[in-house]
């Protein structure tokens, strides 16, 4: 019998409204290791900060969705971010968005959320693709469709990166983490309950992993967060706290900072953690 409602696909949904403020922006930049002067200052949120304003919007959805998700059974499997406006001090942000997918894979089912972020004033801030993976899952069929694709070509993975960046995860990282962005997942802040899924232990949040490699892209464009177009990666595999990290950049076109890179972070042990990144700077 199949757990996915295939009905709720191109449904919209509307969620609750979100004021940016410069002490939320703050505590993000805190919790993600940003030391950005606007972001530390509270002005202009990280890149990232984009999914803290939509997790009621994707709760909602992934529950009407399917039961699996109440019951601890979805792993973030992708993440897509498509930026048009950067996210500043005051905004009054309103999200909405649609499951536009459920996709069976070889080993279990994705449900694919497109969610659009606007302003006060109806402008479009960002655009984002999240994925939602159910091992051994099985759907009655594929209904909708899937997530663009940001595939790294093999070329790319067979040559030397363009540039290397080094970055030191903290002990208490998920519970600050958690605290800034309200995801309080339980394996990501109790050591009994990260067991009890399957996991080694307390892990990182995937979107706090990818505000790493976020950070360490803008750092080697330029150091101008505003400039970000796109930012998309897959999460290969948990991280522990307290892990190094290192990200891997090649440059796919363009110079000078601008263009398109492509990148891939794993731990000190070489294991990787994000897959087929790709950034877009302007």
């Amino acid at each position: 019998m199949t757990s996915f409602d295939g009905s709720v696909v191109g449904r919209r949904c509307d969620g609750p409204g979100f004021e940016v403020s410069a002490d939320r922006i703050k505590a993000y930049a805190a919790a993600t290791n940003d030391s950005t002067p606007v972001s530390v200052a509270g002005t202009i949120a990280p890149p990232v900060f984009a999914i803290v304003p939509l997790r009621p919007l994707i709760r909602a959805m992934l529950l009407d969705t399917t039961p699996l998700y109440g019951q601890l059974r979805g792993l973030h499997g992708e993440q897509d971010i498509l930026v048009f406006a950067p996210i500043k001090s005051g905004m009054i942000l309103r999200p909405h968005g649609s499951v536009i997918g459920i996709m069976q894979r070889a080993t279990g089912t994705a449900v694919i959320v497109q969610a659009r972020t606007e302003d006060q004033h109806g402008a479009l801030i960002n655009e984002q693709f999240i994925t939602i993976y159910f091992p051994g899952a099985t759907a009655a069929r594929s209904v909708g469709t899937d997530a663009p694709e940001h595939r790294l070509p093999e070329t790319v993975l067979g040559r030397h990166p363009d540039a290397v960046v080094a970055q030191q995860t903290d002990a208490d990282q998920p519970a600050r983490y958690a605290a800034a962005s309200g995801d309080t997942g339980a394996y990501h802040l109790d050591e009994e309950a990260a067991r009890a899924v399957g996991l080694p232990g307390v892990i990182m949040h995937g979107m706090c992993t990818m505000a790493f490699a976020c950070r360490a892209l803008i750092e080697h464009a330029g150091d101008d967060s505003t400039r970000l177009r796109r930012l998309a990666v897959r999460f290969a595999r948990p991280v522990r706290p307290g892990e190094r990290l290192t990200t891997l950049i090649w440059r796919l076109d363009g110079q000078g900072g601008s263009g398109i890179y492509g990148f891939e972070t794993r731990t000190e042990s070489g294991a990787p953690v994000l897959t087929h990144g790709r950034a877009e700077v302007a």
